[in-house]
C-alpha cells in the first residue's frame, strides 16, 4: 500500500461511485499538469480529509521530525550568532513549556508578541528542544492589548504606544557589582506611565517619538516595570501586518517563475523559491506549482504576514 491508498479510501467514503469522476474533473481542472495521485491529493486536501497531527509538548521524542504544534508563546530571546547564521530561542507553551530554537527567518518572531498563540509546522525534535530550520510559524490569537488605565497593580499586560521622554541610564553599585536602572516615558495616547527596567539592551537604543511595543509590563506603584520576562519591541512605522488576500503563480517569470501574492489590497511579487521557503513549502513530485497552490489556499488565504506598505 503506497501513501496515497488511503486518501483514495476516503474519497470513496465522501463520493461513493462518484469519486473517479471527481479524481478525473480535477486532472482536467489542471489541464492535465498533474498525475492521478496528486489529483487524489488534492481532492483530500480541498475536502479536508488530511489532517496534520498537532503534537504535544509531552508527546515528542528525540529525533522526530516535521512536528506540528500548537501553543502560547511565553518568552523571546534576543538572537545571537552562530557558525549557521542567526539564531533565535523563544519558549512555547502548550501545557508543557519548552524551548524551541529558530534556525533561519528570524525576523519572523519581530511580529510575534508574548502571550501570542501560535501554530508552527516543520519542525524536529533534538536534545530536548524543538528545532526549526525551514520555520512557518502562523498566529492563531493576538494576545490582548490593553491601555496603561486597565492594568491594576500587580498585573501584567502587552502595550503598544510611543517613548515621550528618555531619561538618562542611572548606574549604581550593589553588593559589589554595578548596576544600572533604564528609565523613560511612555504614552499609549490616552495616559502616560513612567517605564523602568534594570540592566536591558533593548531600551538603550530608543528615542524619543518612536513606536513600541512592550510586552509582559508589570503594573507596580503606578508605573510599568520589566522584568526578565518582559520585552521592548521597536514597531517598524514602513512594515506593516496584513492578511494575505490572494495568491497566483505565474509561469516561466523570474527564475523559475514567481508568485503574484496580493496583501492588505497590495500587490506584490517574489520568487517562487523564496515564497515556498517562507511558507513551510515543498515542491512535490507529480504535482505541479498550480496544484501546490490550490492545495495550500485555504491555510495561506488568510494568514499574516509582515509586508512594505506603499507610500510609507
Amino acid at each position: 500500500m503506497n501513501a496515497i491508498d488511503p486518501l483514495f479510501q476516503k474519497l470513496i467514503e465522501k463520493f461513493g461511485d462518484d469519486a473517479e469522476e471527481k479524481i478525473a474533473g480535477k486532472i482536467e481542472e489542471m489541464h492535465g499538469l498533474i498525475t492521478r495521485e496528486a489529483a487524489i491529493y488534492l481532492l483530500a486536501a480541498e475536502n479536508e480529509l488530511i489532517k496534520d497531527k498537532v503534537w504535544k509538548g509531552s508527546e515528542l521524542r528525540e529525533g522526530l521530525r516535521s512536528i506540528t504544534m500548537e501553543g502560547k508563546v511565553t518568552r523571546i530571546f534576543p538572537s545571537w550568532k552562530t557558525e549557521k547564521g542567526a539564531s533565535r530561542r523563544f519558549y512555547l507553551d502548550d501545557g508543557v513549556e519548552m524551548t524551541a530554537v529558530l534556525w533561519a527567518n528570524t525576523t519572523l518572531l519581530d511580529t510575534i508578541a508574548i502571550g501570542d498563540t501560535v501554530k508552527i509546522r516543520n519542525g524536529y525534535f533534538k536534545e530536548g528542544e524543538l528545532h526549526l530550520s525551514k520555520p512557518s510559524i502562523e498566529v492563531m490569537a493576538r494576545a490582548t492589548r490593553c491601555k496603561i488605565n486597565e492594568l491594576k497593580e500587580g498585573t501584567f499586560g502587552n502595550l503598544e504606544g510611543t517613548v515621550k521622554n528618555k531619561e538618562e541610564n542611572y548606574y549604581f553599585v550593589r553588593e559589589g557589582k554595578q548596576n544600572v536602572r533604564n528609565s523613560f516615558q511612555f504614552s499609549d495616547g490616552v495616559r502616560e506611565s513612567r517605564v523602568i527596567g534594570w540592566g536591558r539592551d533593548d531600551t538603550d537604543a530608543l528615542k524619543n517619538g518612536d513606536p513600541i511595543r512592550i510586552e509582559n509590563g508589570l503594573m507596580k506603584n503606578g508605573e510599568l516595570h520589566l522584568n526578565y520576562l518582559s520585552r521592548v519591541v521597536k514597531l517598524d512605522t514602513c512594515m506593516k501586518v496584513g492578511k494575505i488576500d490572494s495568491m497566483e503563480y505565474a509561469i516561466g517569470a523570474g527564475s523559475g517563475g514567481e508568485f503574484i501574492i496580493g496583501i492588505a489590497g497590495q500587490e506584490f511579487r517574489a520568487e517562487k523559491m523564496l515564497v515556498l521557503a517562507a511558507l513551510g513549502l515543498r515542491e512535490i513530485e507529480g504535482l505541479c506549482i498550480e496544484g501546490m497552490i490550490t492545495l495550500k489556499k485555504k491555510e495561506i488565504i488568510g494568514k499574516e504576514v509582515k509586508f512594505e506598505a506603499d507610500g510609507e
